[in-house]
């Protein structure tokens, strides 16, 4: 349900001001928490869109949620160490935020802290307003053991349409029924093999109940999406037999995709404690995959477990998961590489993040490298780090990663590296990490016998060339952090400390950081710079991979178009409607930089940055024909030149057909936000 969608009016003199700051309260007032949204600045587009709770979950008794006077479903999770609940919404513009708790509050926490979005208390209520969609946690509401996660989006662009080209819907499919009474994935696997076979498409679930009996299949070409109020749903006495597969697998598949905002409900709550041993997605051997929105609810085991997975990027997820045992992850990568992972939300008992702690059902291994995983919030209960590399797997390398923009709101440690069955660890970058809460200790680089790994392989590997910058956490922990090293060639060599704080102090030297270093450890320094903004290491991971697509603009909803199928150099690029011609169709490749060269597939010229105007040009070595692409949310980017550092812009926010493209300072605007398919 979406409410008061409205026209944009625009000044490109004025940036957006997105800035947020956190309060942490303690109050003597009494009452129920109600967080309502109300948004209210006449120059901007303000709308709001109500997502559903699933149709057979309970509602919070504790938490009471509006968003600009719209009551939003607020979904509990009850978990055996206290319970979650959930409110998901999306809007446009700035958010005023009011709300309601069943008891007085005299405490509570505000996380990601680092957010600093101050919170008003009058009496029964918490005020607090949002300028862009952020994800948040209020916990420590006085004793009560529930906590509340506000899961704000930007709304959905170009989502598939009932009745659109090449969107089946599949309720029109033979054994395919979302009363929840009847196992779907037979119907489901049907139709999306069908679809495959003829090329590829969308199946399109609308809202309803899923019940699968057994895994679902995803095959190349197909886009599985879950409309808003569908829920994929395990049944919780399914036969047999999901060990270490997925509720979703998708194996042997190219451009596969699964997006939409509906839930793929684990329902392990329910499940027999035996028959817990199943992830909610899983990969083998895939290529350019895309996950894109979805809410993953109550796994058994790791949420999403990308092994042998290449090329393929993961967009705006939810995992929410708390469990009493260990093993619960977040998101594992095993045997892959270059793959993104931005704008997520996980919360688990176990490790955030993980590689090297597994080969899959194939027992694949292949070495990890180009990862990143950026603007996310990372929450952990159990045990587990942040950021895990290693411990089972065999790799020879492990290198080239990116961990950036992220919050914490509590880990057990921030990272932990472990190369105990040989993989060496190389070239990781941490970045702009703050951590409001660690539970055991900070950090643990550890080189050590795996005692505990009955097929140990007699290899032990090093940890070499770690740069940590602009990273703070609110505390050290129960425990000091650890280095330990090995032998002369499994050592620990090159971390480097930069801007690194704990409580509010900077850290200068190995003893006022608390890391107790063993023997084979050498090159750890800490320093400090005017600039606090240390460039990464090497350019993050292209957010989306080589290939062909239609470029669409937010704004006008128009797709980038070679006028009249120009093929003359200097012919300055249009937007237009779709209508499928070649001329609207261009080839993304990816130097080993970073950077992207754009070519137009019916003329062969390429995207170039020309005095302003947006123009195409034979290919050349020149840098503005360089494109970096810059996430922003919802599988939308910004295409942003290396030469000048201009953006692609739909000049004067016309929204016409037929309108020239150009490149103008980046404002935030919709008109310079672009989607790709």
């Amino acid at each position: 349900m979406t409410a008061r969608l409205c026209r944009a009016s625009f000044d490109r003199s004025r940036a957006n001001g997105l800035r947020a700051r956190h309060m942490e309260s303690k109050l003597g007032a009494a009452a129920l928490v109600t967080f309502a949204v109300a948004f209210a600045s006449a120059e901007s587009c303000n709308a709001q869109t109500i997502y559903p709770k699933m149709p057979d979950a309970a509602a919070s008794s504790t938490y009471g949620v509006t968003v600009n006077g719209q009551s939003v479903p607020v979904q509990l999770y009850p978990t055996s160490t206290g319970n979650i609940s959930f409110a998901r919404f999306a809007f446009t513009g700035s958010a005023n935020v009011v709300v309601t708790v069943n008891e007085a509050v005299s405490t509570f926490t505000l996380s990601p802290k680092s957010y600093n979005i101050p919170a008003l208390v009058s009496g029964r209520t918490i005020s607090l307003s949002l300028s862009k969609p952020q994800r948040l946690v209020l916990r420590n509401v006085n004793s009560l053991r529930e906590e509340l996660f506000l899961l704000a989006d930007t709304p959905e662009v170009n989502p598939p349409q009932l009745g659109g080209a090449g969107v089946t819907n599949a309720l029109s499919q033979p054994g395919i029924s979302n009363a929840g009474q009847t196992d779907a994935a037979n119907g489901l696997n049907a139709a999306i093999a069908r679809i495959s076979a003829a090329g590829g498409g969308t199946l399109y679930l609308p809202a309803g109940v899923y019940l699968l009996d057994h895994g679902v299949q995803l095959k190349s070409n197909v886009n599985l999406y879950l409309a808003s109020g569908a829920v994929l749903q395990l049944d919780a006495n399914y036969p047999c037999c999901l060990h270490d597969q997925g509720l979703i697998s998708i194996e042997d598949a190219a451009n596969a995709k699964l997006s939409g905002r509906g839930i793929i409900n684990g329902n392990s709550i329910h499940v027999p404690s035996s028959n817990r041993d199943f992830h909610m997605i899983v990969t083998e051997n895939v290529q350019n995959l895309e996950i894109d929105d979805v809410t993953l609810l109550d796994q058994g085991t790791a949420a999403l477990r990308l092994v042998d997975a290449h090329n393929s990027a993961v967009r705006n997820i939810k995992s929410i998961t708390n469990h009493d045992y260990a093993g619960s992850d977040g998101i594992d990568f095993d045997s892959s590489d270059n793959v993104l992972v931005d704008n997520a939300f996980v919360y688990s008992s176990d490790d955030s993040t993980s590689q090297g702690g597994g080969t899959g059902v194939r027992h694949t291994v292949k070495d990890i490298y180009n990862l990143t995983v950026q603007n996310s919030v990372l929450y952990n209960t159990l045990t587990g780090d942040a950021f895990k590399i290693g411990t089972t797997d065999p790799q020879n390398s492990i290198r080239n990663e990116i961990f950036t923009n992220i919050d914490i709101v509590s880990a057990v440690q921030i990272a932990a590296f472990y190369p105990t069955m040989g993989a060496n660890i190389d070239s990781i970058t941490v970045s702009n990490v703050h951590a409001d809460q660690i539970t055991d200790r900070v950090w643990e680089f550890q080189i050590e016998i795996p005692t505990w790994e009955k097929n140990w392989n007699g290899k032990l590997g090093s940890i070499r060339n770690v740069s940590i910058n602009n990273v703070s956490s609110g505390n050290f922990g129960r425990r000091n952090s650890s280095f330990y090293g090995y032998s002369s060639s499994q050592d620990i060599e090159n971390v480097a400390f930069t801007n690194y704080s704990v409580s509010g102090q900077l850290i200068n030297n190995l003893s006022s950081a608390r890391i107790d270093v063993g023997s084979y450890v050498s090159g750890v320094t800490f320093s400090s710079s005017a600039n606090p903004s240390t460039p990464p290491a090497r350019p993050p991971a292209a957010p989306v991979a080589a290939g062909t697509y239609i470029i669409t603009n937010q704004y006008s909803k128009l797709v980038l178009d070679d006028p009249n199928f120009a093929s003359a150099p200097g012919t300055q690029v249009i937007q237009w409607a779709e209508n499928g011609g070649q001329n609207q169709k261009w080839r993304f490749t990816i130097d080993p930089n970073g950077y992207y060269t754009v070519q137009n597939v019916y003329n062969g010229l390429v995207l170039t940055d020309s005095s302003g105007n947006l123009v195409l040009q034979p290919a050349s070595s020149d840098p503005t024909q360089l494109w970096t692409m810059s996430a922003v949310g919802s599988g939308l980017y910004t295409f942003i030149n290396k030469a000048t550092g201009r953006v692609a812009d739909d000049m004067s926010v016309s929204g016409e057909p037929g309108n020239k493209m150009i490149t103008w300072p980046a404002n935030g605007g919709t008109n310079q936000n672009w989607s790709v398919k």
